[in-house]
């Protein structure tokens, strides 16, 4: 089966394994959902989620001050980031899966650019200010707890409110104006442009890609084969300067153009014990 249909295949199933209390009332019976933590981006206020959302931990760790660590939930993002980094952004991300969808509708692309590759770097901005910053500043200045990029800018709930509205469950919060505008906005350069959000917006994929040269699951290239025709960088729809750096989420296009076959999906050589010298 082509790398694509199966990375496909894992997002779908991942969408529907983080929202399955939408099919199971007893979904949940196997899950502890205020102490474990999805690996992808998947609104925590959605009726069918089954478990929390990593950035609306991230920001009660911060929003709370340090003083109440969701030890258990913590644990899970970290163990996460450690096993497969952006790995989790290119199969395993209900959200990233429907902007793939998205950049498939037939349109004029944008291609990636010195001024994306600039942008970038936009979302650790991003992940300090709206998940670190912030709601440390209203803990200790208002003593409220404020997610401020749930709040004000993180698109998903756009699309919880159309499942509630889809499945009759209701509205978990109120849409404000600037929200839906940020939200359709990042909807809308989606279909010219590949995971705008991703590459440049959201803060789990900036706290992945801190992990993404140190987890055990990684995309590699051998070297020992590599041509360096650049067929990888070609094909590479996101802003990597080389296969499996910080903007690598290995969906393996680049695995599948290179000519002689020098890159791979798996272990880490560094953790591999028959790593060829």
């Amino acid at each position: 089966m082509d790398l694509q249909i199966k990375r496909h295949l894992t997002q779908f199933c991942a969408a529907i394994l983080y929202n399955s209390k939408f099919f199971s009332s007893s979904a949940t019976s196997f899950i502890r959902a205020d102490k474990v933590c999805v690996p992808g981006l998947n609104c925590q206020y959605c009726p069918g989620a089954v478990a929390g959302c990593p950035l609306g931990t991230l920001q009660s760790i911060f929003g709370g001050g340090f003083l109440r660590l969701p030890f258990y939930m913590l644990a899970s993002i970290v163990l996460f980031a450690l096993l497969l980094g952006r790995i989790i952004c290119g199969w395993l991300c209900p959200f990233g899966f429907f902007f793939d969808l998205l950049y498939k509708i037939p349109s004029p692309k944008l291609k990636k650019n010195s001024l994306t590759a600039k942008l970038c770097y936009v979302k650790y901005l991003i992940f300090a200010i709206a998940v670190v910053l912030i709601p440390l500043y209203m803990f200790y200045s208002k003593g409220m707890t404020f997610p401020a990029f749930c709040e004000e800018l993180c698109p998903n709930g756009l699309l919880n409110a159309i499942l509630m509205m889809v499945t009759n469950t209701g509205f978990a919060f109120l849409y404000s104006n600037t929200k839906l505008i940020i939200a359709l906005a990042i909807i809308s350069a989606s279909i010219v442009i590949y995971r705008p959000f991703c590459r440049f917006i959201c803060p789990l994929g900036a706290f992945y890609a801190v992990f993404n040269k140190l987890s055990i699951f990684a995309m590699q290239i051998d070297e020992s084969k590599c041509i360096g025709c650049n067929a990888c960088q070609r094909t590479c729809l996101m802003d990597c300067q080389k296969v499996g750096d910080t903007e690598c989420i290995a969906c393996g296009k680049c695995k599948a153009v290179c000519p002689t076959k020098a890159i791979n999906i798996g272990i880490r050589s560094c953790y591999c014990s028959t790593k060829k010298q």
